[in-house]
C-alpha cells in the first residue's frame, strides 16, 4: 500500500494532464506513467513532442517499485473531483489494475480503479535527477518574457513560426507577421517555446522558482527544469523549427525624438475607438504635446479623444490597428512612441520591452 496527501496527488495530475488534455493528442499517448519509488512517485505524460516529468512524495509501505500506465482521462476526471481539498490517497497496485482510496479531509470516502494500459512509449526518469545545465533565468524574468510575449502570438496561423517565442543568445522576441516585440536577456544556447509550451511552462512557474535549460545537441531536444522550493517539474520537448527567424531589423530601430504618451489613456481611447471601428482600425493625429484619435464608422457613428502626450512639434496623420496597439502596450510600463514613417512602422518601447508593427500614414 502507498499513502500520498491527496492535494499532493492531484497537483501533480493536474500538472501532467496539462500536456495530455488537448483533443487532438492521439489516443494511445492519452496516458500516464507512474515510476513509483521508496518515498514518491514520478508522474509522466507526453503528446509525442512534448513530455512532463514530475514527482509527489509518497509513504511506501510494503517498499513497492513498479513502473505502469493507466488512462489519463479516467484519472483526471477522478481527482478533479478532489481538486483544491485535503486528505490522504492509498493506491494499492495490483496485476491488472490499479485502485485509488480516497479519504477526504471533510470526511468522505470512495474507491476507484482502473486497468493498467500496455503502451510502447518510454520514460527516463532519470532525467529528474540531472544537475548539469547550460542556462538559467529566474521565475520573475522567465514570467515576464512570457507575459509580455505570449499575448502576440497568433495561434491561428498556419505558420508556426508566428507563435514561437526564440531566445536568440541576445534577446527573447515573437515576431507574429505583423507584430514583432522583443526583451533582452543573455543566454549561452538558443531556445524556442511554441504557444503550448509557453502555457504549459507558464503554469509550472513559481514564485520563487528558476527555469534551467538544457540543450542536447545530438537530438535538438530541449529540456526546461523548473526548480521550486519543494519540488521540481521537467519538460523535454523537440522544438518546432530547426531554426531561427531573421531579427536583423530589430538592429535598425531608432529611439530618437520619442514621444511619451499617458499608458491608461491611450488604452482607454484604443478601446472607445474600436467599439465604433467597423475593422478595428483607428485614426490617430499626432500635433504638439497631443494626439487625438477618432473614427467614424459607415454608420455614421463617431468617436473622438484627446490625450496628453509630450513631443515636439510633430504634425503626422497615421492609421492603426486598435486592438493590435492594446496588446502591444499593456505590457509596458510606460509608452513611448516612434515613427518610421520611411518604413511604415510604429516603435513603441519602455526600459526593457520593445515592439515594432506596421502602420499607415495618410
Amino acid at each position: 500500500m502507498i499513502q500520498v496527501k491527496l492535494r499532493d496527488f492531484v497537483e501533480g495530475i493536474k500538472k501532467v494532464r496539462g500536456v495530455v488534455a488537448e483533443s487532438e493528442v492521439l489516443e494511445y499517448l492519452r496516458i500516464f506513467r507512474l515510476n513509483v519509488g521508496t518515498d514518491k512517485i514520478n508522474l509522466a505524460g507526453t503528446d509525442g513532442r512534448i513530455t512532463l516529468y514530475t514527482s509527489v512524495p509518497c509513504i511506501n509501505e510494503d517498499n513497492q517499485q513498479e513502473d505502469f500506465s493507466i488512462s489519463s482521462d479516467k484519472i483526471a476526471s477522478f481527482t478533479k473531483i478532489f481538486d483544491g481539498s485535503d486528505g490522504d490517497l492509498e493506491i494499492d497496485i495490483l496485476s491488472d489494475y490499479v485502485k485509488f482510496f480516497v479519504k477526504s479531509s471533510d470526511g468522505y470516502e470512495t474507491e476507484f480503479k482502473t486497468l493498467k494500459k500496455e503502451v510502447d512509449i518510454e520514460f527516463n526518469f532519470d532525467m529528474l535527477d540531472t544537475s548539469t545545465f547550460d542556462d538559467e533565468i529566474n521565475s520573475k524574468d522567465m514570467e515576464y518574457i512570457l507575459n509580455s510575449l505570449i499575448g502576440l502570438a497568433d495561434t491561428t496561423s498556419y505558420e508556426m513560426s508566428d507563435q514561437v517565442i526564440y531566445l536568440d543568445g541576445t534577446k527573447a522576441f515573437l515576431y507574429n507577421g505583423v507584430v514583432a516585440s522583443k526583451i533582452d536577456i543573455i543566454t549561452n544556447k538558443q531556445y524556442y517555446f511554441d504557444y503550448k509550451l509557453s502555457r504549459q511552462l507558464k503554469a509550472l512557474i513559481g514564485e520563487d522558482s528558476i527555469v534551467k535549460f538544457k540543450k542536447y545537441d545530438d537530438t535538438g531536444e530541449i529540456m526546461l527544469y523548473i526548480a521550486g522550493d519543494t519540488s521540481s517539474d521537467i519538460i523535454l520537448y523537440r522544438p518546432v523549427d530547426d531554426e531561427i527567424i531573421d531579427s536583423s531589423f530589430f538592429n535598425k530601430v531608432s529611439k530618437d525624438n520619442a514621444i511619451k504618451i499617458d499608458k491608461s489613456e491611450f488604452t482607454r481611447a484604443l478601446m472607445l475607438v474600436g467599439l465604433i471601428s467597423d475593422d478595428g482600425e483607428a485614426n490617430m493625429k499626432i500635433s504638439r504635446n497631443n494626439i487625438n484619435i477618432y473614427i467614424v464608422n459607415g454608420n455614421g457613428e463617431d468617436a473622438n479623444k484627446d490625450i496628453n502626450a509630450i513631443c515636439d512639434e510633430v504634425k503626422e496623420d497615421i492609421i492603426l490597428k486598435a486592438d493590435t496597439m492594446i496588446k502591444i502596450i499593456e505590457p509596458l510600463k510606460e509608452v513611448n512612441l516612434c515613427l518610421d514613417v520611411e518604413n511604415y512602422t510604429a516603435v513603441l518601447f519602455d526600459d526593457r520591452i520593445l515592439s515594432i508593427t506596421s502602420i499607415d500614414f495618410q
